[in-house]
């Protein structure tokens, strides 16, 4: 048999690490996202579900089955994807993509396993506007979803004095429905998410909300885009200020004998819930 290639299998699923896919030149770890379980498959999930690209079918005059996973990136962000070979214990080298004003970096891995579990994890071809999120245990939900956030959310600071920030998501309505959902109980924003074009966005604005729902996603972390989580840091280390009925300014010191949820002083909260229970 030619280095290479192998022989189509009977139907039972492949064993771990095959040769799979048509022809394959490198290794990788197939059985990655077999089961979704650690901290690094749950990041991995969400960043290629944001920013990757699977192809499967008839590929080719001689007919071969292409069962290939793509993921590219900005040249400047090729560190990343460094990362992900590690994780993925795969030898695939980077492509660069030349472009006049907007360089990337792509690589492939070339495994019908690896495609196979990945669109069962609703990870398929042409998904962009149809992925539905992955519902997965509650203690790697913030992995999964900051590596979506990597991968289609921004993290911006407004000009000015003040220190303003917004985080926003794009995506399918699924996904930035399910994002909305699991964002809003961990920093309590109320904001509701629209239609920007096909896709859908949702933005949380301010201080106190933008840096509870960074530290969710960030903090303690081991895997995640350089940049973004550079500019989480920045985030989750300003001082949060609030402005008294006077507009005088009341920071978080000034608060902590009253306890605070989410950035938010519980005093003033509870006085807003009985305005509106009236």
């Amino acid at each position: 048999m030619a280095k290479g290639t192998r022989k189509e299998d009977d139907g039972n699923p492949p064993p771990a690490r095959p040769n799979l896919g048509g022809q394959r030149k490198y290794d990788l770890d197939d059985c990655f996202f077999d089961s979704i379980d650690t901290e690094a498959k749950a990041y991995w999930l969400g960043f290629i579900t944001a920013d990757g690209c699977v192809r499967s079918g008839p590929q080719g005059t001689a007919g071969w089955n292409l069962n290939q996973v793509n993921v590219k990136l900005k040249a400047s962000d090729a560190g990343h994807l460094e990362k992900l070979k590690a994780d993925l214990s795969a030898e695939s080298p980077l492509i660069p993509v030349p472009h006049k004003s907007h360089p990337g970096v792509q690589v492939s891995f070339s495994s019908r396993r690896l495609v196979g579990s990945l669109t069962r994890l609703g990870v398929t071809p042409r998904k962009s506007l149809t992925v539905q999120p992955w519902a997965g245990p509650d203690d790697l939900m913030r992995h999964y979803w900051r590596g979506m956030f990597d991968g289609d959310g921004t993290i911006a600071r407004h000009p000015g004095d003040r220190p303003k920030w917004h985080l926003r998501m794009l995506g399918s309505e699924a996904v930035v429905e399910a994002f909305r959902v699991w964002a809003s109980a961990t920093c309590g924003s109320a904001a509701g998410k629209y239609p920007k074009g096909n896709i859908w966005s949702w933005t949380v604005g301010g201080l106190a909300e933008p840096q509870a729902l960074v530290r969710e996603l960030y903090d303690g972390s081991t895997v995640y885009l350089d940049r973004k989580y550079e500019l989480a840091l920045q985030l989750m280390a300003a001082p949060v200020l609030r402005r008294n009925r006077d507009g005088t300014p009341c920071s978080r010191d000034r608060c902590d004998d009253e306890a605070t949820d989410n950035g938010r002083c519980r005093r003033r909260r509870g006085r807003r819930d009985r305005q509106h229970a009236d």
